[in-house]
């Protein structure tokens, strides 16, 4: 006899509060109200308003109509939005979400966690409790040990919130290496505020230290995390990041670090014995990023980089809160990072622009954090404001453009000569015209510039030496090219034609200056002077193609190129004595790029003195890329009377699991090497470790770093010039 409230289809079953169940043979109990079910056994509920999805499948099935609940065993899954359970035989209530299930695995897909134990209960829609558990990244087979899990006598997992362990003992391949009594760690499926792992370190100048972060998740587009931490022999040590990213235009960042430093340097104990004695007590460092959108297309960009002294970013490049770190995520999310960790000098900015057709106009705010501390030279400049305004216009349908350039700038410092300068530059541009063959343009403006030269307090300037100043520059460039190219047949195999271009160049400049006596130079544009030059060049480009498989193809083989300049001023100048000679000509610059196979290249840069000088320098640099990832670069630079460094830059997979990384410089004129890695890491697909060695004059370092996925890095364990 059928139950009343289930309409048989075929070998389906279908059931008025929304419940489908599906099997190769469906057998019902009227007084029971319950339906057997046997083979390749399907109960779904589709989703709904407010009602998320839930499929269940068995090889054996009884299911309840009239309290919904389910008894099922052998292959027997549980699949919703949330998560996936596989166990041998389970008992459901759908109506409240609880139920029992034996020999359980669950798999998160959000956090990629799998948990696993002798006994499931499910408390609720997102609520379970584990019974001699185990919690993993990485995929459960039976009768496997997997690489590495976190077992319990007792966990309770809460999804979108935490998971909790008792008794817990860290295995790889079932081997105990530590034990805690309790551990929690975030199970989420969205951004959640909580604590990140922590990071441990150890050197000889702090000691051992310990950071511990908080993330705080403000909103689905806002986050703060804050950083706290202890230096054993300097003290506390304190972080905050703010993070906002509004749309794809509209972001930021903003960093603070602060360290309570005990103590100070001296001649025994001076960071890079550069004579620099540190007293501060009181260090940080502020910087940040932002770039905005506004209305009307103005686009505003915020660049902060504040430091208490030129010591610390050196000290602390590494690290959570160091600056290679926060050098990095600046790069990788506003495509630009910060000044070099050495410079003295901090630059924060302020700027914003519009371009709009052909006019462009900005503004720009520039501040320098001076914490080089030297008394003897003026202080730095900074820049309130810069506005700048440019534009091209056609005249009257012609092929003459009107160029319009102008800026204004107040560097003001607080001791020394600054000024105020008004730069106008209207100029005439025409473009010769084109064709296969030849190609150039010409261009002639006048240039006025005015200054108000100030000196402030306790600057060393003469008297004289203010007030206002002009300089007049007549300006006028032209340069033009012939463009030839040729094919060669080839019998070389596949290769078919060998593609050589040249392009001859030559350009004229010349600006003929008025300008008053002892006008500061404060910036390049204060250095116009008068020229009348001329630079001539080759470039050759070379191509090679063929055809293979009915398809033509192309390669780039390199190019060639060379220029000099020729100062018609010098060459004109008045000999002042017998041991005065002219040197009208530059060096002969040569830049060479060979590409014989698509994974390496080969360029070599060098500048020839045609004085009997001979060469000045010169550049190597070698790179073999190939498409598994492996790559070596080998790179050599000379400079006359400076450096001689050769760098070799190695990563080679010596297995699909691991791979080598070399990094060292060797300054061949010093005769040492100034600084080198070597790392090995290992990934397989649940976890990874890195073993890292680096050496440089100040100090050696060696790391190991565990990480597991899911975690992040859970174990890191370093030390300093050991």
């Amino acid at each position: 006899m059928l139950f009343p409230a289930l309409v048989f289809a075929g070998e389906t079953l279908v059931s008025p509060v929304g419940w489908d169940l599906e099997a190769d043979s469906l057998t019902s109990y009227s007084k029971s109200a319950d339906v057997e079910a046997a083979g390749d056994v399907v109960l779904r509920r589709p989703a709904g308003s407010g009602v998320k999805p839930i499929e269940i499948k068995a090889d054996w099935l009884r299911y309840n109509q009239a309290k919904n609940l389910v008894e099922g065993r052998g292959h027997l899954s549980f699949s919703s939005t949330d998560e996936t359970i596989f166990a041998s035989a389970a008992r459901f209530d759908l109506n409240r979400q609880t139920g029992i299930l034996n020999d359980t695995t669950m798999f998160l897909q959000e956090s990629h966690l799998y948990f696993s134990g002798s006994l499931l209960e499910k408390n609720g829609d997102v609520s379970y409790r584990f019974i001699d558990g185990k919690v993993t990244a990485c995929p459960v087979r039976p009768g496997h040990s997997v690489p590495w899990a976190l077992w319990s006598s007792r966990a309770e997992v809460t999804v979108d919130e935490f998971a909790v362990l008792r008794h817990a003992t860290f295995r790889i391949k079932d081997f105990p290496v530590f034990y805690t009594p309790y551990i929690i760690f975030p199970v989420k499926t969205i951004r959640e505020s909580g604590l990140l792992f922590p990071e441990i370190s150890r050197s000889s100048r702090d000691g051992v230290g310990l950071i511990a972060p908080y993330f705080v998740n403000i909103s689905p587009s806002v986050d703060l995390t804050m950083y706290l931490g202890y230096l054993e022999r300097k003290g506390a040590n304190l972080a905050t990041e703010f993070r906002y990213m509004l749309d794809a235009d509209d972001r930021g960042t903003i960093m603070a670090n602060y360290l309570q430093d005990g103590s100070t340097d001296n001649v025994l104990d001076d960071f890079k014995q550069d004579g620099y004695y540190r007293t501060l007590h009181d260090r940080y460092w502020l910087r940040g990023k932002a770039d905005h959108e506004f209305a009307g297309h103005v686009i505003g960009r915020l660049d902060l980089d504040l430091v208490s002294d030129r010591d610390y970013l050196r000290e602390y490049r590494d690290g959570v809160i160091g600056f290679t770190r926060s050098d990095r995520n600046f790069v990788e999310t506003f495509n630009r990072g910060l000044q070099e960790e050495s410079i003295p000098f901090r630059e924060s900015s302020l700027q914003l622009s519009r371009a709009v057709d052909s006019l462009f106009w900005g503004g720009e705010l520039r501040w320098v954090d001076d914490t080089a501390e030297d008394t003897a030279t003026f202080k730095q400049i900074h820049t309130l404001p810069r506005l700048m305004a440019n534009f091209q216009e056609m005249l009257w349908d012609s092929p003459v453009n009107l160029d319009w350039h102008s800026e204004y700038v107040n560097y003001w410092r607080e001791e020394g000569v600054g000024y105020q300068r008004l730069d106008l530059q209207p100029g005439l541009r025409l473009s010769l015209p084109a064709g296969q063959l030849l190609e150039g343009r010409l261009r002639g403006g006048v240039r006025e510039t005015l200054y108000r030269v100030e000196t402030q307090a306790g600057g060393a300037a003469a008297t004289g030496n203010q007030g206002y100043k002009n300089r007049r520059v007549y300006d006028f460039e032209t340069n033009a090219a012939f463009v030839l190219a040729r094919n060669f047949d080839l019998e070389a195999g596949s290769w078919q034609w060998l593609n050589h271009t040249v392009r001859p160049n030559l350009s004229y400049n010349y600006a003929g200056t008025e300008r008053d006596d002892d006008l500061p130079v404060l910036d390049s544009e204060d250095l116009v002077l008068s020229a009348n030059t001329l630079t001539y060049g080759v470039n050759n480009f070379f191509k090679l193609g063929g055809r293979q498989a009915n398809s033509e193809y192309e390669h780039y083989l390199g190019y060639f190129k060379m220029f000099q300049t020729l100062d018609i001023t010098e060459e004109r100048r008045v000999l002042v004595g017998s041991s005065d000679k002219r040197r009208p000509f530059s060096d002969i610059n040569f830049d060479t790029l060979v590409q014989p196979i698509v994974p390496l290249s080969i360029r070599y840069q060098t500048a020839l003195n045609v004085y009997g000088a001979g060469v000045g320098r010169y550049t190597l640099e070698t790179r073999y890329a190939h498409a598994n990832g492996n790559i070596l670069s080998l790179d050599y630079s000379y400079y006359k009377g400076g450096a001689r460094d050769l760098r070799i830059w190695l990563q080679y997979r010596l297995f699909e699991q691991l791979v080598l990384k070399v990094d060292t410089t060797r300054s061949l004129l010093l005769d040492r090497t100034a600084n080198e890695s070597v790392g090995l890491i290992y990934t397989p697909d649940c976890w990874s470790v890195e073993v890292d060695y680096s050496q440089n004059s100040d100090d050696q370092r060696i790391m190991v770093i565990f990480s597991l996925a899911g975690f992040g890095k859970a174990l890191e364990f370093g030390k300093d010039n050991f």
